[in-house]
């Protein structure tokens, strides 16, 4: 719809080589105190790295036996991964709490099996240290309370 002005040809400056000499030499001098001035400004920038999160998550039975056995996964963030049978979900949650275990704990509806489970939480969340650890009534109790984190 518009188009940039031009300027004529007519209005152009006319630079002999020998007038154009002390502008390129300061316009040479000028990129070079530039380049000088940002170059350890660069090099000092750290590195933009979210921290590592690298988590062994254990569900122990207070009475282990073949259908409530001890379980351990490994679960790593930032990227998801690990051996958590489903690591984005769990991510997920940890995310909305800041890697705080106290705060996953939610009301949760369970059956009223008597089957206690205590959960742990070790390794690291974002750089930080994490050692955690609670009881729960049964295994479906956990992992409902958690919302899935630990559902494995």
């Amino acid at each position: 719809m518009f188009e940039p002005l031009r300027p004529q040809e007519s209005h152009r400056p006319r630079w002999s080589r020998r007038a154009s000499r002390p502008l390129a030499a300061a316009g040479v001098a000028v990129a070079a105190v530039s380049a000088m001035a940002l170059a350890p400004a660069a090099s000092a920038a750290p590195a933009t790295t979210a921290a590592e999160s690298e988590l062994t998550l254990s569900i122990l039975p207070e009475y282990p036996d073949e259908r409530n056995p001890t379980t351990v996964v490994t679960l790593e963030c930032d990227p998801a991964g690990g051996d958590h049978p489903d690591p984005k979900l769990a991510c997920a949650e940890l995310a909305a709490v800041d890697g705080n275990f106290e705060a996953l704990d939610r009301p949760a509806y369970c059956t009223s099996e008597w089957d206690p489970v205590t959960i742990t939480a070790t390794g690291t969340w974002r750089g930080r240290t994490v050692d955690f650890s609670d009881t729960y009534t049964n295994r479906m109790c956990a992992a409902v309370a958690t919302g899935g984190v630990y559902d494995f």
